[in-house]
């Protein structure tokens, strides 16, 4: 079957960072529409050294896999060098905290309006990170694979 390939985001489809991601939000509109997607992700503003030589065999595997109702793959490549990579791991769930610590400034202005700038530090490996997860599975070195179901399938 035709798949929809959606991303490569920039910044990590992980935990409920997933929630208000474009990518994941494309690949989970075409499983409502009955088109299998794969959403790929990348770390913010890094190379795409790991993707460009995995994503292709990886999407292979997953198209060969193939999906039931409503799921999505998710894949999130590490940000690591090339041969830091440690390797792709499978079934990871969606880990239950959110990857990005958003927090906003505000700044009121003269004329009475309020403007919030976004701001927030990414979790690292010294946090407390679940096993197993996929934040767990980036921040380690490996190759992030997963679903995503849709609630509403």
């Amino acid at each position: 079957p035709d798949y929809v390939f959606s991303g490569i985001n920039d910044g990590y489809n992980v935990g409920y960072d997933i929630a208000y991601s474009g990518t994941m939000g494309a690949a989970l509109e075409a499983v409502m529409n009955g088109i299998p997607a794969i959403a790929f992700s990348n770390t913010i503003h890094a190379p795409l050294d790991i993707a460009e030589e995995y994503l292709v065999p990886i999407a292979k595997e997953l198209m060969e896999a193939g999906l039931e109702k409503g799921e999505v793959w998710n894949v999130n490549f590490p940000a690591v060098e090339k041969d830091q990579l440690k390797g792709i791991l499978r079934d990871r769930y969606i880990a239950p905290l959110q990857f990005y610590s958003e927090n906003y400034l505000e700044e009121k202005l003269p004329d009475g309006s309020v403007t919030l700038t976004g701001g927030g530090e990414p979790l690292t490996a010294e946090d407390a990170i679940p096993e197993g997860s996929d934040i767990a599975a980036v921040l380690q070195g490996y190759i992030s694979v997963g679903k995503v179901k849709s609630m509403v399938l």
